[in-house]
């Protein structure tokens, strides 16, 4: 009976049952039930008696082959965890009952085709953040735009994803490495205009996003330039233009040899923007990026960090930056500041760092595209005006940002 198991570990008392008791009396008082490890392969319908349950988590349970559509009646439920579960083939066809209340759904390891997922999630609309990784999923369906309050979606290590289309707005969280089989040119398209639209929203502030594997700026950038810094000739009257929203800034890291730098001590890369007229330059703000690497000098120590995992360490990435129009102080909104740049560098000037135990990396490319409201609505394209005297010293080969999708994009 339920009252006797508080008085053992309630995950080994599974394990050797491999069944669930029925529970018969409303247990308003229970919030959270773990079961990990567990024998089990079903739960009673009768957990629809735990009213009060806010959290249930079943973790590495083998056995488990379906959930009941009682759990739809736990109004309270806020968090369901449903991971490495190899054998569960059927989820709860009443999800939407619970729309109001659930925020976090972690599916991940559950061995899931998308015709296995049913309509209803895509009605979960106070879900903030999904785990869909390791499943057997070729595309992330299209319901997925009508979770309007979703935050972060994890989708790592799908073998047979082949394309990620139109996600929704309110992501600013994405991590999709270990996905072999993603289309390079579909995604590509896909993803870039799922980002865009995410610019459409009011943000005002800026954002990073880090892709691991990308052979280069996207060609539809239109201020590029080799190095690590690129500048921009603002539009006349750029203040009073409510269209243009802002900038994304691009640099493209790639491998350096061993013996091409030495390590240097703790400075985090940075992007620094500055506004100008003639010779007047104004610093606007100095970007940190907390890309999970070490940075590197060509003379000096080596700073220790965390790592992101980027599938390879050896890759090149491209790092990406939103900086918002608003974001630039009243007092250079004036014709007279005309000209933005962007430098990546770290504190010691020198834009070299590590990624990893050993791969080190240098800044090979920079861009920035000015974002006007017009962007959001036909896609990717250069920017509405160039300044007549461009200089563009972008590589001559066509290159597309996502080539293979294995890391994280932090929106």
């Amino acid at each position: 009976m339920w009252v006797e198991i508080p008085r053992r570990p309630l995950s080994q008392w599974l394990f050797k049952s491999r069944g669930f008791s029925e529970i018969t009396e409303d247990m308003e008082q229970l919030e959270r039930l773990f079961l990990r490890e567990t024998g089990i392969s079903e739960l009673p319908s009768s957990i629809e008696h735990m009213r009060g349950l806010k959290s249930l988590e079943l973790i590495n349970c083998e056995n488990l082959v379906a959930l009941p559509n009682s759990i739809g009646n736990l109004t309270c439920l806020t968090s369901l965890h449903v991971r490495n579960c190899p054998k569960l083939h059927n989820l709860p066809d009443n999800l939407r009952s619970l729309q109001c209340c659930l925020t976090r759904l972690d599916l991940g390891g559950c061995n899931l085709m998308e015709e296995e997922i049913p309509s209803d999630l895509w009605c979960l609309s106070s879900l903030e953040f999904l785990n869909i990784s390791e499943n057997h999923m070729r595309c992330i369906p299209a319901g997925i735009t009508q979770l309007c309050k979703l935050g972060t979606l994890i989708m790592n290590h799908c073998p047979m994803l082949e394309v990620i289309g139109e996600l929704p707005s309110s992501l600013w969280w994405i991590e999709a490495h270990g996905c072999p089989c993603l289309e390079t040119e579909t995604s590509s398209s896909l993803l870039w205009s799922s980002l865009l639209k995410h610019l459409k929203s009011p943000i005002q502030q800026r954002f990073n996003i880090i892709i691991p594997g990308s052979s280069g700026i996207p060609e539809w950038v239109s201020h590029q330039r080799m190095g690590c810094e690129v500048s921009v000739e603002l539009p006349m009257n750029w203040y009073e233009d409510n269209n243009l929203l802002g900038f994304v800034l691009f640099f493209h890291h790639v491998p350096l040899d061993d013996d091409e730098c030495v390590r240097t001590s703790g400075f985090i890369p940075q992007c620094k923007l500055a506004i100008s007229h003639g010779d007047q330059s104004k610093r606007l703000d100095d970007i940190d990026f907390y890309p999970h690497c070490k940075t590197y000098w060509i003379q000096g120590l080596s700073y220790g960090s965390r790592r992101y995992d980027s599938g390879s360490t050896s890759d090149p990435a491209l790092w990406v930056t939103y900086f918002p129009q608003i974001g630039i102080p009243s007092k250079y909104r004036s014709r007279k500041w005309n000209n933005f740049k962007a430098h990546f560098d770290n504190p010691v000037g020198n834009a070299s760092f590590t990624c990893g135990d050993n791969a080190s990396f240098k800044v090979k490319s920079c861009g920035i595209h000015l974002i006007y409201a017009q962007d959001q609505k036909h896609g990717p394209q250069p920017s509405r005006k160039r300044p007549a005297n461009r200089e563009d010293h972008s590589p001559k080969k066509k290159i597309s940002s996502f080539q293979r999708i294995k890391g994280f994009f932090n929106l």
